[in-house]
């Protein structure tokens, strides 16, 4: 397998634990994303009406997705004859016209999109105001948002700097406007990181310039993620954190694989062991949630640890795990000291399972109020909100098991208002104005331009679970022909993923919070649309 590499990277024994993880990890993935594919072509979840959030559900026309496919498979080959005849590195080139695509979309959703952040984004937004202008009265307090929320603080902290210096040069218009470009380059830069990872896991094949070009034509695609640079809130730059620390994961197993045994503080090793825990870590103060990507990231660095049989691994990944867990608790505690006071513990995950099990108005799982109120009603006790809790689970449970048919219907809801939703909410968590909007934007939100957003974006998805699918059924069978060794650190993405369909399926549900993920699945699927021998010569 991943015979795209160097074939002096790919190493000829492979200890027996590395190979059942291997086979597990690739065979298990094939049925997930083949399942994400099966439900995708079939049916879509969706929400029409801004206002209400209602997820809704319909099946779909199977030839529709499949015609899509074959227009973007005749484009691609079309491509690829051009490159083998005319051998122009497209790659490069498609880079720079792909950023500056991304930034200019970006910049035009800013300033005619006129999107202001609204709900937890709002709240984040104008706490990281006050920090900025040398107030923390925000930190505590029983009517303190960070009472309920305290891992809201790094997004805070990240957007103090950056809102800092729009204080100084006295921008003239509401900051979160030069906040949304600075999204966009973020953007950019996550792209950046991507690409650059495809390179070198690419760096010696004949035709990694068309690889890296079918990736950037679906980067520039992705229509849900350039709406999301107006966002301001942890998605976008923890993802990019993500990107980066996958990059620095890459470089590292490379060197090793290709018998470059360097000490580990040396010029050439350090950097990118510093760049890992750095970029993970950042991930975690950025969203808590990324917490899930530190999961994947331990098995990938524990199951490596094997084949190269290096403890340091193991020490790698006990530092980023220590790094991760604590980065949070820390700035906390940094903040504690500045204001003389402590902070609450904040609503508990017992609580968020319990709701992820309850109905909502929006959707099966989704946020109905159970964690706050249930956090707020026993008087920011953690203990007895943890009772309460799971007194609520327990209920839900013996209502499943006395009602088989309806677990399954909601569970099935709950998986299909999340992963079957192409747009990933992306609508709704940019719909807020202060301002009036151009009428395409208006169109976009409550109008056709929105209804046409929401089938491309329903068929781009399923192109995309397609490729990954492809991606992972190409992969097995080029093992059974070469009996090769696979590289399995090459399934980070994917571990991370599968995580977060495990998480989601038991916490809080909501399609925003799978578009993170989703930015994962695009490299996986450039490299399962292009041609076999392409893929993996």
């Amino acid at each position: 397998m991943a015979k795209f590499m160097n074939n002096n990277i790919t190493s000829s024994k492979t200890s027996k634990i590395y190979k059942i993880f291997d086979n597990i990890g690739v065979w298990t993935f094939a049925v997930f994303f083949g399942l994400l594919f099966a439900t995708a072509i079939l049916s879509s979840a969706y929400i029409d009406d801004i206002l209400s959030q209602k997820v809704l559900y319909k099946w779909d026309f199977p030839l529709i997705a499949c015609g899509a496919f074959l227009l973007v498979w005749l484009l691609f080959y079309l491509v690829s004859f051009l490159y083998t005849k005319k051998k122009t590195d497209i790659g490069k080139i498609f880079f720079v016209i792909t950023l500056v695509w991304i930034f200019f979309a970006s910049v035009v959703i800013a300033f005619f999109g006129m999107t202001a952040p609204a709900a937890d984004a709002m709240t984040v937004y104008t706490m990281a105001q006050n920090a900025a202008s040398g107030d923390f009265s925000f930190v505590t307090g029983s009517d303190s948002y960070l009472s309920y929320y305290p891992q809201q603080i790094g997004m805070v902290t990240f957007l103090i700097l950056p809102l800092k210096i729009l204080n100084l040069i006295h921008f003239p218009y509401p900051a979160f406007h030069a906040l949304k470009i600075m999204f966009g380059m973020i953007a950019c830069g996550l792209v950046a990181f991507q690409y650059f990872t495809l390179k070198l896991l690419f760096k010696n094949n004949d035709k990694v310039s068309f690889i890296c070009f079918v990736y950037l034509v679906l980067a520039g695609l992705n229509l849900p993620f350039i709406l999301y640079t107006s966002f301001i809130y942890g998605e976008i730059p923890s993802s990019f954190m993500i990107s980066g620390a996958i990059f620095f994961l890459v470089r590292i197993m490379l060197r090793e694989k290709i018998g470059n045994n360097h000490r580990i503080f040396s010029k050439a090793v350090l950097p990118n062991y510093i760049g890992l825990i750095v970029f993970s870590s950042a991930a975690v103060f950025l969203r808590k949630n990324c917490l899930v990507f530190i999961i994947a990231l331990s098995i990938v660095l524990f199951v490596e640890t094997f084949r190269a049989k290096k403890v340091r691994y193991l020490g790698l990944m006990a530092v980023t795990i220590i790094c991760s867990c604590l980065v949070l608790p820390l700035t906390i505690k940094i903040y504690e000291n500045k204001v003389h006071d402590k902070t609450y513990t904040g609503v508990t995950a017992t609580s968020y399972i319990a709701m992820g099990m309850q109905e909502a108005d929006r959707g099966p799982g989704w946020y109905n109020g159970f964690n706050f109120l249930t956090y707020e009603e026993s008087g920011f006790d953690s203990e007895k909100a943890n009772e309460i809790s799971k007194a609520a689970i327990s209920e839900r449970l013996n209502y499943f098991k006395e009602n088989p048919s309806y677990a399954f219907d909601f569970y099935l809801k709950k998986y299909l208002s999340q992963w079957s939703d192409g747009t990933y909410a992306s609508r709704q968590a940019t719909w807020a104005t202060l301002s009036e909007r151009s009428s395409f934007f208006v169109s976009l939100y409550e109008g056709k331009v929105g209804d046409m957003f929401i089938i491309y974006s329903d068929l781009y998805q399923t192109i995309i679970y397609l490729g990954v699918f492809l991606f992972f059924i190409k992969t097995i069978l080029n093992e059974r022909k070469t009996a090769s060794s696979f590289a399995f650190f090459i399934l980070i993405g994917a571990i991370y993923i599968f995580g977060g369909f495990l998480f989601h399926m038991l916490w809080e549900a909501n399609s925003r919070y799978i578009f993170p993920y989703s930015i994962f699945l695009v490299p996986y699927a450039a490299v399962g649309l292009c041609n076999y021998k392409t893929s993996y010569k």
